[in-house]
């Protein structure tokens, strides 16, 4: 009987052992949920004689979507120059509870979150990247793999990182953009070039008429070089404008379609000049280097 109540007692004892890590793991991963802006940054701590490279390793890193449903993480290598910005779609795995060995003194921590890069080479950031909460720390921390193209190669350690407050070039902030500066570039470029393009959306009074479809019904008959997206509503996509020659009410001899779009931090510029309905309308990258140049001299000019 001793002996049965002891293995109950033991039982008992591994079950409280195998659930209280879950308990951590989902507290830290509801921490960095619980963020309106659905974003975490994270910045060195110990940048020391340890870091011998700085330019090994982005100066920020921070995790943006975690209220969409799909997450990215951002590597930020310059905080003057967004161009240099690298995003990555990821998950976030909640039940991770490895110890991984971090900074080069050895020391040991718990991971409490596993980031997993989807769909892109992990060879540039060394796999995966970890969550962890310590106490001594304010906020929580991200260790990040050892830069593995560095000269002395792959080592056995992540750096870590920690949470900060100072967000770098936030969504916020972006949103500053002047719609009617946008308007004049392009209102410039049709002069040199020849030819009325219209302002669709933000909304403005003309409406689309693109092989007989409105804006919204185009949001909803489009590809992206073949792949069914609708700008407005694809998780990574933003639509910042879409100026066309098509509208309601005026003719015009061709269809040709421009939308400037946002994704996962890059500036984009998408036409379409197909005419048949037949199927999705298709959109590829613009080869026409002045529109591209002016939409990413308008969009970069707010970070």
């Amino acid at each position: 009987m001793k002996r049965i109540v002891v293995g109950i007692c033991f039982l008992l004892l591994t079950m409280i052992m195998i659930e209280v890590p879950k308990v951590e793991a989902n507290e830290v991963m509801d921490a960095i949920a619980s963020d309106e802006d659905g974003q975490i940054e994270f910045e060195f701590f110990n940048l020391d004689e340890n870091l011998t490279d700085v330019n090994s390793y982005p100066v920020r890193v921070r995790l943006e979507g975690l209220n969409t449903d799909q997450a990215y993480i951002r590597m930020i290598w310059d905080l003057e120059v967004r161009e240099l910005d690298e995003v990555f779609p990821i998950s976030i795995h909640e039940d991770m509870n490895a110890p991984v060995p971090v900074l080069p003194n050895g020391d040991t921590y718990m991971a409490t979150g596993r980031i997993e890069f989807e769909g892109v080479s992990q060879e540039m950031f060394g796999g995966n990247l970890y969550l962890i909460n310590l106490p001594s720390q304010s906020g929580i921390q991200l260790m990040m793999a050892d830069y593995v193209n560095n000269e002395q190669g792959q080592k056995k350690f992540h750096w870590m990182l920690t949470e900060t407050d100072d967000i770098a070039g936030s969504p916020v902030e972006e949103v500053a953009r002047d719609i009617y500066d946008l308007d004049e570039r392009v209102l410039a470029w049709t002069q040199e070039v020849g030819g009325k393009f219209y302002r669709i959306y933000p909304p403005n009074k003309a409406e689309l008429d693109h092989s007989g479809l409105t804006f919204d019904e185009l949001m909803n008959y489009m590809t992206l070089d073949g792949l069914a997206v609708n700008p407005m509503e694809t998780p990574g996509y933003t639509l910042h404008a879409v100026y066309s020659t098509a509208i309601q009410g005026v003719d015009h001899e061709e269809y040709i379609t421009y939308l400037m779009l946002e994704f996962q931090g890059q500036a984009q510029v998408w036409v379409s000049t197909q005419s048949s309905t037949d199927n999705p309308v298709n959109f590829h990258l613009t080869e026409n280097a002045q529109m591209r140049q002016l939409f990413e001299d308008w969009f970069y000019s707010a970070h």
